[in-house]
Formats: structure tokens, C-alpha cells, sequence
């Protein structure tokens, strides 16, 4: 039924490989990809493809998957078991926003990764948006999540991977000590899912700016990430409107 992320997945037994493996080679080039920081956090986690891949190549030893669609969190569940990593991926099965609470989520219809937190949109609706059906969610910010671990598992925390279509801001907002305590994200520059979410792109560049020290998209023809100043950034969001459009991007911490 997903024709996009678990068909690829099923047919190439991989999902974003080159992505994660240019990822990490850019964190340990920049020093944040060391031994004792072996637990990562995968917002928006889908069906597990990121989390698992990065314990499954050696990356980090434990991962915490946060899926907030039910039928996407029931096969992340699986996926996880089926991969032998019941005891080293815990699932949590909620939205991750910047407050607690609950979330209407719009579903596709056709692409499982593209279930999206429907909130005012500031653009127009060009994929069909208004059409699809709603769920009630349960939302959790990324800071709530974290404060209820361990010390220990704080400070081993190496990683926050986030793909939540959109609604990167929101994860922004709630997620400043996390941040603060240098966690790299890597998520992606996706100017049509930032104003669907109601964000502005002046307010969305506000919050890089505050939470990052320096940003680093990857660039089209090599795939190399390279360092962005902040107007750099705003032409990036700018050529890149169409819905299509999205760079993978990766946030360095204070």
C-alpha cells in the first residue's frame, strides 16, 4: 500500500544508505561522532529504516524511535523485532512538537512517510493536503522525552536524525536543551513543508540561527555537505519553493 518509502525499501533492502553514511563521515570529520555517544534519537521514525541502519552499520549502539501514525509505529515495532533489536531500539509511539498534548496528522494515501502534522499552513496546498483524512495524535516535545532518561543516557546521546515533513520548526522549539547539551541534527531544508506548517521562512531561519552554531546542507551535484552563512541559507529557501524541493541539511550545536 506505501508506494514510496516501504516498496523501496522491500525492493532495495536499503533505504537512504549514501545519505547516512555522508551524514556521519561530516560529523566525524567535525568531531561529533565519538565513542561514548552511542545513542541516537530518530524523530519521526517511520517503519525504523534510519534507526536500524545506523546500529546495524556500526554507527551507534542504541537508538530511541519516536512514530507518531499507528499503522507506521506497528511495523517500526516489527521491523525492530525482526531485526534483533528489541533490547536496543525503544519505540515510542507519539508526535514530537513543542508542546505536550494532541495533534490532528493528515494521512497519504500513498506515501506512509508523508503523514504530516496539519496545522495553518501560511501556502497553498499542492498535493492534495486538504483532501486527506485525519488522526488525533499524541504529541510529546523532544526536551519531555529526554528529561524522563537517565543521566547516563543523556550524555550518551550522539545523534538526533528528524524527518517529520514539515514540522521541523515545532521539533526546534521543543527541543533546546537537548540541543544544548550538543547533540548534531540532521534533518532536511524543505522551505514547502516549513510554511505548511505555519512557519514563516524568516522565523524558521530565527530558529537555526538560535540553535545551531553553524548549518550544513548537502551539496546537489556531489552530495558533500558544505557549510552555509545565514544568507546563503535564506537564497537556498528561496530557490527551492516547489514542493518537490528539499535539501538534506544538518545542524551543528553551540
Amino acid at each position: 500500500m506505501d508506494l514510496h518509502n516501504a516498496s523501496t525499501l522491500y525492493i532495495q533492502r536499503a533505504w537512504e544508505i549514501d545519505l547516512i553514511r555522508r551524514s556521519m563521515e561530516f560529523l566525524a570529520k567535525e568531531g561529533l561522532h565519538r565513542p561514548g555517544k552511542d545513542l541516537m534519537i530518530d524523530a519521526g521514525a517511520n517503519i525504523g529504516m534510519i534507526c536500524i541502519a545506523l546500529l546495524r552499520h556500526g554507527y551507534f549502539r542504541e537508538a530511541i524511535a519516536l512514530e507518531p501514525g499507528p499503522e507506521n509505529f506497528a511495523l517500526l515495532t516489527r521491523n525492530i523485532a525482526q531485526n534483533g533489536m528489541n533490547g536496543r531500539i525503544r519505540a515510542m509511539e507519539c508526535a514530537i512538537s513543542d508542546a505536550p498534548g494532541q495533534l490532528e496528522m493528515e494521512l497519504s494515501g500513498e506515501n506512509f512517510g508523508d503523514h504530516r502534522v496539519r496545522s495553518l499552513a501560511l501556502g497553498p496546498a499542492l498535493m492534495g493536503e486538504v483532501d486527506r483524512g485525519t488522526i488525533a495524535v499524541p504529541a510529546r516535545t523532544l526536551d519531555d522525552v529526554v528529561a524522563e532518561l537517565s543521566e547516563e543516557d543523556r550524555g550518551r546521546i550522539g545523534l538526533l536524525w528528524m524527518d517529520v515533513q514539515g514540522h521541523d520548526g515545532q521539533v526546534l522549539r521543543g527541543a533546546r536543551e537537548t540541543i544544548a547539551r550538543g547533540v548534531p541534527v540532521v534533518n532536511e531544508l524543505w522551505p514547502y513543508g516549513i510554511a505548511r506548517s505555519g512557519l514563516t521562512r524568516d522565523a524558521y531561519l530565527e530558529l537555526l540561527r538560535t540553535r545551531f552554531v553553524r548549518v550544513a546542507t548537502a551539496d546537489l551535484a556531489s552530495g558533500d555537505f558544505v557549510d552555509r552563512n545565514p544568507g546563503e541559507l535564506a537564497a537556498l529557501y528561496d530557490a527551492n519553493s516547489r514542493p518537490e524541493q528539499a535539501l538534506a541539511m544538518i545542524g551543528l550545536p553551540r
